[in-house]
C-alpha cells in the first residue's frame, strides 16, 4: 500500500477506501474492483464498490481480510476495526464509543487534527462555561475562582484541563495574565452534524431541567408552548428561531458588562410520529 495513504487520516472508512483505490488505480489502470475481488474472496466482484458507495456494510471477517490486503501493522488494524464500527454504528451512542476509541488511538500516535479538539470541546458541558469565564474580571482567568463559581461543581482539576484544551484550540489566547477569546461568540450553527455537539445539546437540556430547581426564577427563564401546525408552519417557525438566535448573539457580543454566564436552548421537536410524505408522480 501506497505509504503516502494513512489510514489514520480518515475517519470513514468508506472515503479511505475510496482513496486507496483510485490511489492504486492510478498507479495501475488494470487494477480493478475484480481483483480485489479475487484476492478477498469475495463472491461478487463489484462489492467492494457498493461499500464505498454506502450500499453494503462490511462484517468482522471481511475487515480483517482487508486489513491483511493491505498489510496493516497492529495499530492500523485496530484504527481501522473502530473506524468501521463508527460508521457503521446505529446509534449515536455507539458512534460517540467508537469515535473516542478513535480519538486516543490517534493520540497514542501523537496525531493531532482540529476535529479531534473540537470533539473534545463539546464532549463536556463545562467547556464553552469555562470560556466564557476566563475572560470575566471577577475571575481573571484563574482555575481556582472558576472552580468554586461554576454551578455545578467543577473540580480545580478539570478546569485546568478544560483551560488547557481551549488554549490549544485556540478559543481563549493569553494576554498577560489574563485571557481573551479569539471570538467572541462560538455557535454550534441552526444544524447539529456532530456527535460531540448532539452529546453537547444533551448535557444541557439536562442542565436546564436541572436550573428549575437550582436557581430562582427570577435568575431563569424557562417557559414552553404545545402547538399543531403544519410542514409549512414549521419551517417558519424554525426560521424564526434562527433569526432570533442571531439576534441574541449580536447582543452578547455587543455587551461589554459581562457579569454572568447563561445558556439558551432552542427547543423543537414532535410529540406525535408524523407519516411520511407521499411521493408525487
Amino acid at each position: 500500500m501506497d505509504k503516502r495513504l494513512s489510514v489514520f487520516e480518515y475517519t470513514d472508512f468508506r472515503l479511505f477506501l475510496r482513496a486507496f483505490y483510485d490511489a492504486e488505480k492510478l498507479r495501475n489502470p488494470k487494477f480493478s474492483h475484480r481483483f480485489i475481488a479475487n484476492k478477498l474472496a469475495l463472491s461478487t466482484s463489484n462489492f467492494l464498490l457498493l461499500v464505498m458507495q454506502g450500499k453494503r456494510n462490511i462484517s468482522s471477517d471481511l475487515r480483517f481480510r482487508i486489513s491483511q490486503f493491505l498489510k496493516f501493522d497492529k495499530s492500523e488494524t485496530e484504527y481501522f476495526e473502530s473506524m468501521v464500527n463508527f460508521c457503521q454504528a446505529s446509534s449515536i451512542g455507539e458512534k460517540e464509543r467508537h469515535y473516542s476509541r478513535m480519538l486516543e488511538q490517534r493520540k497514542l500516535l501523537k496525531i493531532d487534527d482540529l476535529s479531534d479538539r473540537q470533539f473534545e470541546y463539546y464532549s463536556e458541558w463545562y467547556h464553552p462555561i469555562v470560556r466564557e469565564m476566563a475572560v470575566m474580571n471577577e475571575f481573571e482567568g484563574r482555575a481556582d475562582l472558576i472552580s468554586k463559581a461554576i454551578e455545578p461543581h467543577v473540580g480545580l482539576r478539570q478546569i485546568k484541563k478544560s483551560i488547557s484544551l481551549l488554549l490549544k484550540i485556540g478559543l481563549l489566547k493569553k494576554a498577560g495574565t489574563k485571557f481573551v477569546q479569539s471570538s467572541p461568540v462560538v455557535s454550534t450553527g441552526p444544524e447539529v452534524v456532530s456527535m460531540g455537539v448532539l452529546n453537547f445539546h444533551r448535557m444541557m437540556a439536562h442542565r436546564a431541567a436541572e436550573a428549575l430547581d437550582t436557581f430562582p426564577r427570577h435568575q431563569r427563564n424557562i417557559t414552553s408552548c404545545t402547538v399543531g401546525i403544519s410542514q409549512e408552519g414549521y419551517d417558519k417557525i424554525v426560521k424564526k428561531l434562527s433569526d432570533c438566535r442571531k439576534e441574541i448573539m449580536k447582543i452578547a457580543e455587543a455587551d461589554p458588562k459581562t457579569d454572568r454566564v447563561c445558556q439558551i436552548n432552542f427547543q423543537l421537536f414532535p410529540l406525535n410520529k408524523i407519516k411520511a410524505a407521499k411521493e408525487t408522480i
